[in-house]
């Protein structure tokens, strides 16, 4: 990497036509996952959806999950009320197949199947959602096969700001919250806490309601001890505690089951820019611990595990070739080595397991090459290897290409990609006892996916109107066969097959009037084991659509939002049909004073009663109000 390095900075210092810093640092709004270094949204090939903080803050979602429900291809699994397993599938994928990022950590839980559970995340202190859809694994690895969803929390700046958040409502939910920031020129940092607890709902309509309860402390901050070097860190904790029925499988109205949850992640980058931004050397590490405890009957009844720690290098170059198509490059070289360390272990209910335990170490080399030629046409091409202890050597390749057509508003964008995703703990081990047997023989699944689409502007960029059609093609799917006693898990021959179309729509109606609103048709069947016979995957419903409406009136004091979402008929476990279902959310917010700002909002406006998956009813109608206090403004 040294020597790399070396020959770089004399390759990039001899270039007859040079970039210069306005051209690296552009004003326009970067995007900072399509690529291993920040890019313009008119370079990427990939679909891609962002949410900003004022979106964020005029819908008012309690959690994340919320907000992704209006994003094209993404569809949402919720097994209850607030605080339940929550997890995303993507363009028809698994809910491992979606990689997701946290201010430059990977969250996946490797102790959970690799999934990511969104009920822990709620929308405090989000700044922006950025994401990619298709595979990405030549640029994130495992789990990167269906996109990736990158969530960047908010940062400190200017004079010293305290913040303090008041808010209660239905089902006896109470949500309190703070946090202070602030920075200058050469430092910037936030701290924020927050508590939320509810007595919840019952999953299965009964008295009997399943409360949850979240705690979160979480501090970023930079520091910049000259022009050229920027030190980056962020740390976050969260515990949850989430009651529910039927841990025991035998007597469902006396048990009393219970899930407590830590998660604490966090990283520490620094970055240096040489040659007036044409250089840029960065050095990362991360870190990811988690730990879950199980109780059935106030007996614990399992535990699991997972310990990541992860240190990067990375090393990029910038310029430009004027006399040659005007054109812009950039190429990226980075090393990645990541350790795995996960265990579980099972008391009672499945038969009792000894602690089991997987470890590994991956060694990963990545390569990324754009070009932009006349600010028209921009290519890009990126490969991995991954290099495990665990499994098989695994190479990736991605590439992109978007055209911009200025003489009629358009832009073209296409992607082809490959992606992997490699077996879990409870995949290839005996993690429940003798009513589960792993398979250690299992290889990781993998995938080749494109997409192309069109964006069109309209009446001066007021209406943006996206349409992408996109495929792919999974292979040695993992499946669990539960037919047969033990169940065990297997690769499954044949090809699984997802394709589908996403629209989106965002609309200036006014100067104080938006609307965006999107339209997903996903087909995702899978082969019968090689027989040729294609079937309907389970809880991929074919049919989802969102509009969101958001005016501002009173001097922009004041704010109204409705969003209404509509999910199609699904198909469950067993031909089992999810009936569709439709939400309408209301929220609304008043700047009482510069100090005070009022808010309040109606989940559910209907009172829909909806499970998804089936036997997991999710919560009715529900009415919350608020106070955002800035004491500092």
């Amino acid at each position: 990497m040294l020597r790399f390095s070396i020959l770089l900075s004399c390759f990039v210092i001899s270039l007859s036509h040079q970039a210069s810093a306005e051209d690296i640092d552009s004003s326009d709004e970067l995007v900072v996952t399509a690529f291993r270094t920040p890019t313009q949204l008119d370079a990427i090939g990939s679909a891609y959806t962002i949410l900003t903080a004022e979106e964020i803050e005029n819908r008012q979602a309690l959690t994340v999950s919320d907000l992704l429900r209006t994003v094209p291809g993404i569809e949402i699994d919720r097994s209850g009320p607030v605080g339940t397993q929550t997890v995303v599938r993507m363009r028809g994928g698994e809910s491992n197949h979606t990689l997701v990022v946290i201010d430059g950590v990977v969250v996946n839980d490797e102790s959970q199947g690799s999934i990511f559970n969104f009920a822990d995340l709620m929308t405090t202190d989000i700044e922006r959602i950025e994401v990619i859809r298709g595979a990405q694994s030549a640029l994130w690895g495992s789990e990167a096969l269906s996109g990736v969803i990158n969530i960047i929390t908010k940062k400190g700046s200017g004079k010293t700001a305290i913040t303090v958040n008041l808010e209660g409502g239905s089902f006896n939910s109470k949500r309190v919250g703070g946090s202070i920031s602030g920075g200058t020129s050469r430092y910037d940092y936030k701290l924020s806490a927050s508590k939320f607890n509810t007595e919840g709902t019952d999953i299965e309509l009964t008295s009997d309601k399943d409360g949850y309860d979240n705690n979160r402390l979480a501090f970023n901050g930079s520091f910049r001890p000259n022009d050229n070097l920027e030190i980056n860190s962020s740390l976050n904790h969260t515990n949850s505690v989430i009651e529910f029925d039927n841990c025991t499988l035998i007597n469902t109205s006396t048990d009393v089951c219970e899930s407590s949850n830590a998660f604490t992640y966090g990283y520490l980058k620094a970055t240096h820019n040489s040659f007036d931004y044409r250089w840029q050397n960065s050095l990362k590490t991360t870190f990811k611990l988690i730990d879950h405890e199980n109780f059935a009957n106030n007996t614990q009844s399992g535990a699991q595990s997972s310990k990541e720690y992860n240190i990067a290098l990375q090393s990029s170059a910038f310029f430009e070739t004027a006399t040659f198509l005007d054109a812009n490059h950039a190429f990226t070289l980075a090393y990645e080595l990541e350790s795995t360390d996960t265990n579980t272990i099972n008391f009672g209910t499945f038969g009792t397991t000894a602690g089991v335990d997987q470890d590994n170490i991956v060694h990963s080399f990545i390569g990324e090459y754009r070009i932009s030629l006349l600010d028209r046409l921009h290519l890009s091409g990126s490969g991995r290897h991954d290099d495990q202890s665990l499994y098989d050597e695994f190479t990736t390749y991605r590439a992109t290409a978007a055209v911009v057509i200025p003489e009629t508003n358009s832009r073209l964008h296409a992607s082809y990609g490959t992606g992997f995703k490699n077996p879990t703990l409870g995949d290839t081990s005996s993690v429940f006892g003798t009513e589960f047997i792993g398979n250690p023989n299992l290889i990781p699944e993998q995938s080749r996916s494109w997409d192309i689409g069109i964006e069109q502007t309209f009446f001066s960029d007021r209406i943006v109107f996206d349409a992408t059609y996109f495929q792919e093609k999974l292979e040695d799917e993992i499946s669990a066969d539960f037919a047969v006693t033990p169940a065990e898990t297997n690769n499954l021959a044949g090809i699984s097959k997802r394709r589908g179309y996403e629209l989106s729509l965002s609309a200036n109606l006014t100067d104080k009037t938006d609307l965006n609103a999107s339209y997903t048709y996903t087909d995702s069947t899978q082969d019968q084991n090689g027989t040729g016979t294609f079937t309907r995957e389970v809880r991929r419903p074919p049919l989802i659509t969102s509009v969101n409406l958001n005016h501002r009136f009173y001097e922009d004091r004041a704010n109204f939002n409705i969003g209404v979402f509509h999910n199609g008929d699904d198909l469950d476990s067993g031909s089992k049909i999810i009936k569709s279902y439709t939400l309408i959310n209301l929220a609304t917010s008043f700047d009482a004073t510069k100090y005070v700002n009022l808010y309040a909002k109606i989940d559910n406006l209907t009172n829909q009663v909806y499970q998804s998956p089936i036997g997991f009813f999710s919560s009715g109608i529900a009415a919350n109000a608020g106070i955002n206090l800035n004491l500092n403004p």
